[in-house]
């Protein structure tokens, strides 16, 4: 249909006019995002501190230890991605690098959060249509994207009885006839689709074409929710596009069951080359002078020991004033500084500036657990985000100051 994929591509992203109850619904958000902003922040430091103890561990466990070390690693990683993709919908966190990815398993990943959170009643189920190929996405914008979908599809639903959603995975070779309508990108092909299926009562003629806009109103009975807008900027953010087709029961076939189907469509042909990813920290490399500056003592703690048996010599800090100090005394002589942002009293911005101002010749590279910290401040040569990887965190300050790993 012509009239869903038309509206998905003129519609505006978010800058549009709203109602005085969807400018309601959106000042709700922003204070769920706020909200959110703060809880991650020390939930951050949190994972911090056990992720940087348990590395640890695992670097001098027996190898009979390790895979239960490895489980607890694994946890936090999920644990750091449900952050992000909170923050990530609440509008505050920053946007990761595309990398190589592969859609199956990032589809995995979400219909498993949905099976456990929606109705049992429900069928849910990912069908592999053709053998799919790494794809250059931004994965946490795709599996928000399928999740808002499927969280859509999942209402829907709502008290019909065999419920069904289907995610079917798949590819669309240059040619084929979904590439000829108006929606289509200039690319022309292959694409990767991803399309959502569910039996729901489809949505009225009425309804299709403001699909694609936040705060739509598809159910009256369900009320207000996200719509499609999701979706649409992240066929934008791809360079593909998106599409819903729905069929009410009346128009259903043998051929066109009722229900709605909502498209994804995202190029593959070109791909950059992954990230190859560092191998175990040594401690072959000389031992410049790192000093850790944390109000949270576990935090601080587990970062100075793993720069230690990084080959480093840290020292820490607990506030900005501290840090100074240490500074100031000129020996050990820093040559640099890893800084958490919030701090009380002196914040890791005023601290930074004073540091730039006494000794400018230090290094500063700034950690925190808020998302969307700028790199391009004067005097900051580096940004991390909480929870961070001990061979990330190492890598970030070896190559910060210029150091090269001794080969093992």
């Amino acid at each position: 249909m012509s009239e869903p994929a038309e509206a998905a591509k003129g519609a505006p992203a978010l800058a549009m006019h709203l109602s005085p109850d969807q400018q309601r619904q959106r000042q709700k958000l922003q204070a769920v995002g706020e909200l959110a902003t703060g809880v991650a922040h020390s939930f951050n430091n949190t994972l911090q501190g056990i992720l940087g103890n348990v590395e640890l561990a695992r670097m001098q466990a027996p190898d009979d230890i390790k895979p239960f070390l490895d489980n607890a690693l694994s946890s936090c990683a999920d644990a750091s991605r449900l952050v992000k993709n909170l923050l990530q919908f609440a509008g505050h966190q920053a946007r990761a690098e595309q990398e190589i990815a592969s859609l199956e398993a990032c589809a995995e990943r979400v219909v498993s959060m949905c099976r456990v959170t929606f109705d049992r009643s429900l069928s849910l189920k990912i069908e592999l249509k053709a053998p799919l190929p790494p794809v250059p996405i931004h994965p946490n914008e795709f599996e928000l994207a399928l999740f808002c979908v499927l969280m859509n599809a999942r209402d829907a639903l709502a008290g019909q009885r065999r419920g069904e959603i289907t995610v079917e995975l798949g590819t669309v070779p240059v040619g084929a006839a979904e590439l000829t309508k108006p929606s289509a990108h200039a690319w022309g092909g292959p694409f990767a689709c991803v399309r959502v299926r569910d039996n729901g009562p489809g949505l009225p003629t009425t309804a299709r074409g403001p699909a694609f806009e936040p705060f739509v109103n598809q159910l009256a009975r369900e009320g207000r929710r996200m719509g499609l807008a999701n979706l649409l900027e992240c066929a934008r953010l791809h360079g593909g596009w998106a599409s819903a087709e729905s069929t009410l029961p009346h128009e259903a076939s043998p051929a066109q069951p009722q229900g709605t189907v909502v498209s994804l469509f995202l190029p593959y042909g070109i791909n950059k080359p992954a990230t190859p990813t560092s191998a175990e920290p040594t401690s072959k490399l000389p031992g410049p002078v790192v000093l850790v500056v944390d109000d949270d003592d576990i935090v601080r703690d587990s970062v100075a020991r793993v720069l230690r048996f990084g080959g480093f010599t840290a020292f820490t800090a607990p506030d900005g004033a501290a840090a100074l100090a240490f500074i100031e005394r000129g020996r050990p002589a820093p040559a640099l500084v890893l800084m958490d942002e919030s701090m009380p009293g002196m914040d890791g911005t005023t601290t930074r500036k004073q540091i730039n101002r006494i000794a400018p010749d230090i290094r500063i590279v700034m950690i925190s657990g808020h998302p969307g910290l700028p790199d391009d401040e004067d005097g900051v040569h580096g940004v991390l985000e909480k929870p961070v990887r001990a061979d990330v965190l190492l890598d970030a300050i070896r190559s910060t100051l210029g150091l090269v790993r001794t080969p093992s």
